[in-house]
């Protein structure tokens, strides 16, 4: 009775476990796809390695050693929980070596059906203890970027990769673009400085950001950087009936839909199907078969992507991975995080250090000129800084082994929210010297760029005036932001400060051009930033139709539109910061022109009881924000109609005075993508919007 017992909670605690894991998403057949696309090459390189595989697999003297292969992992972070620690890294090694070792505990759990054919593919991991230049390392880097969010191929520009031939390359994200757990390259695929695995970090081992149910995604991404493809062949798409009539190529590998479950008699194309294989989508993986072992060894002998050089004693030696290896303690990295880049006079700034690559550090010496404490030998010290102005900070990390310094210049820049420009004025751009007010620093503005072109002043056209400014899109990589900080904005609660418009301009290249701009606000010296505006592609260009010019954008005079932001609960500060940033899509020229913070007459009125609703990001994919803020209490009605002018739903509502954020997809109803109309009838003040739904 008690192992009935027992037994019933053990399948209950494992549905438990497998209903909270997330439907996992490879993208690595996109990935290699795209790369066949653009390099012609390929395919040929893929074929001869098809070839090679087949006479490895016919050949009788394989050999039977274990490959060993050098890891390195690539922590690219917003100093978020993406920032994973050693641990975490340490424990998705030891899952990678059990797993191919088939020393995993729940090996002993694949069906009898497939045990005679669970293979131990004689292929480890371990960490590299030398880097490519003949440095200590723990085999991991780590990187700051904000392309750690919605990552792609552009993180591996920032956080460079080391020599494929020498080293197995991981990436590890906060998020990936289209949702994607992970992706690999297949050999032959990728060129080097590409080529390896991107992994978000909840999929990177079993403790920390990730768990159990997540820890074996590397297991899989790597049987794709060792040349297999998913059971049901080179798909992303498991469960489909069409699947039965491609496949894998591995003879041991029963032709299989592919599954999403963890049905393990599961028959989906006449013949029982290998649910419990490392790549399926099952979750319940846990094994390789001999075939997929022989796949992967012969990958890991052929030139194809130099996977045969990684596992030879000339670069084990080289990678200080060969046995015998005295791993001994590094010298440091330093690194180090800080609350916040702008704060207030008088503030307490928090810095934390993160230096890494040493698991002993026996020295901090912090140096802080302009704030108080000027120095400290603490790991963590707290600064003020009482007077205004740019300040650079200094980390010296130190242990027996060797010291290393880390100096960012004009890290804290240090405002007084009773200077700065005073409400009512107009930005034109039209001072020769911009973003520099050389007869008032606190009236300058901050550019802060990335990439090959940020804002800049031009002459070239304006709205009004003989200048505005202007960003190239084209000139910059996917995902790069380029910032322009406005100086603070002085005002007094009797300004009525409620809507700043600005004049814009801009056209997308193609169809594809997707560039955005986003605007924020800040009320505390650009200590924290609050979204208040964001466009992109169709929405955001102002020519007609959102005709596209292939050639640089130059505005006629009615290819610019007044646009503006809703401050919201924001226009009763005191102070407030503005900032523009534009993330590029390699698209064209963006202009914008007079930024006008004169007092909103508009808002104003005595027959309006609502300040002007802001909605946004337009286009949106899943959150779509709907702000307004009520001067008196007032009868509230939001209605979406569908492009035939069909009611889709209405909310009639009476609200009482004050701002209203509305997350419409959360408290309203999901949306297949199309064209909409949101429709606001406060009182008798009726408001209309035309939404776009992506996806």
């Amino acid at each position: 009775m008690k192992s009935i017992i027992l037994l019933l909670f053990i399948i209950l605690l494992l549905n438990q476990v497998f209903s909270q894991v997330k439907p996992f998403n490879c993208k690595t057949v996109e990935m290699n796809k795209l790369a066949e696309e653009k390099d012609p090459n390929v395919k040929q390189r893929r074929d001869a390695l098809a070839e090679f595989t087949k006479n490895y697999i016919k050949s009788k003297n394989k050999s039977d050693d274990i490959y060993v292969i050098p890891v390195v992992f690539h922590i690219v972070h917003d100093f978020g929980v993406e920032n994973i620690s050693k641990a975490q890294i340490e424990d998705a090694i030891r899952i990678l070596n059990n797993d191919y070792r088939k020393l995993n505990a729940d090996s002993d759990l694949v069906i009898p059906e497939f045990q005679g054919i669970a293979a131990d593919s004689r292929i480890e991991f371990r960490l590299a203890r030398i880097d490519p230049i003949g440095n200590c390392t723990e085999g991991i880097t780590r990187t700051y970027s904000p392309l750690t969010t919605g990552a792609g191929e552009n993180v591996k520009e920032v956080a460079l990769s080391w020599p494929r031939a020498m080293y197995l390359n991981i990436w590890v994200v906060r998020s990936i673009s289209g949702s994607a757990a992970a992706y690999a390259y297949y050999p032959g695929t990728a060129d080097d400085g590409w080529d390896g695995i991107l992994c978000t970090h909840t999929y990177v081992g079993s403790i920390g950001t990730s768990n159990s149910g997540s820890s074996r995604v590397l297991t899989h991404e790597i049987g794709h950087y060792l040349n297999l493809a998913h059971p049901w062949g080179n798909s992303n798409d498991p469960g489909v009936p069409e699947n039965c009539s491609i496949d894998d190529g591995i003879s041991d590998t029963p032709l299989t839909i592919g599954h999403t479950s963890c049905n393990v008699y599961a028959q989906s194309c006449g013949s029982l199907d290998n649910v419990q294989n490392y790549m399926e989508y099952s979750y319940c993986c846990k094994m390789f078969t001999m075939g997929q072992k022989d796949v992967m060894r012969a990958a890991l002998n052929s030139s194809a992507s130099d996977r045969n050089n990684l596992w030879t004693d000339n670069n084990r030696l080289a990678t200080g991975t060969n046995d015998g290896f005295i791993v001994q303690e590094c010298q440091p990295v330093t690194d180090f995080y800080y609350q916040a880049e702008a704060v207030c006079i008088g503030v307490d700034v928090q810095f934390n250090d993160l230096s890494y690559n040493s698991d002993t550090i026996d020295s901090w010496n912090w140096s802080f000129p302009g704030g108080n404490p000027s120095s400290s030998i603490e790991q963590n010290p707290v600064v003020t800084y009482n007077v205004t102005g740019s300040y650079d900070v200094t980390l010296i990390t130190s242990n027996i082994h060797g010291s290393d310094t880390m100096t960012i210049i004009g890290l804290i820049t240090v405002n007084d929210p009773t200077v700065g420009e005073l409400v009512p004025f107009i930005e034109g751009f039209e001072n020769q010297d911009f973003p520099l007010n050389l007869t008032d620093n606190n009236k300058s503005w901050t550019i802060i760029e990335e990439g090959s072109s940020s804002w800049q002043r031009t002459t070239w056209t304006s709205f009004s005036g003989n200048a505005c400014l202007r960003i190239a899109n084209f000139n910059n990589h996917r995902g790069d932001v380029n910032t322009l900080i406005s100086p603070n904005i002085v005002m007094d609660t009797t300004d009525n400060l409620e809507t700043i418009y600005f004049k814009i301009a801009y056209a997308r290249k193609d169809n594809q051009s997707d560039d955005e701009l986003r605007i924020y606000v800040s009320a505390n010296c650009g200590e924290s930033w609050h979204l208040r505006y964001s466009k992109s592609g169709y929405i955001l260009s102002t020519t007609y139709q959102g005709q596209i010019y292939s050639g640089a954008f130059t505005p006629t005079i009615s290819e610019w539109r007044e646009d503006y932001i809703n401050l919201g609960q924001y226009s009763d500060s005191e102070n407030l910061m503005v900032k523009f940033e534009c993330i590029s899509d390699r698209g064209n020229w963006l202009y914008i022109d007079d930024i006008n913070f004169n007092q909103d007459q508009s808002s104003i009125n005595d027959n309006n009881n609502y300040s002007k609703i802001n909605v946004f990001p337009n286009p949106f994919n899943n959150d779509l924000f709907i702000n307004y803020t009520l001067e008196k209490q007032s009868k509230v009605s939001i209605s979406l109609t569908n492009i035939l002018g069909e009611i889709i739903f209405i909310d009639n509502v009476e609200q009482n005075k004050g701002e209203y954020n509305i997350n419409f997809r959360k408290e309203k109803k999901l949306l297949k993508s199309g064209i909409f109309f949101l429709n606001v009838l406060i009182d008798n003040n009726k408001y209309s919007k035309k939404i776009i739904k992506l996806k």
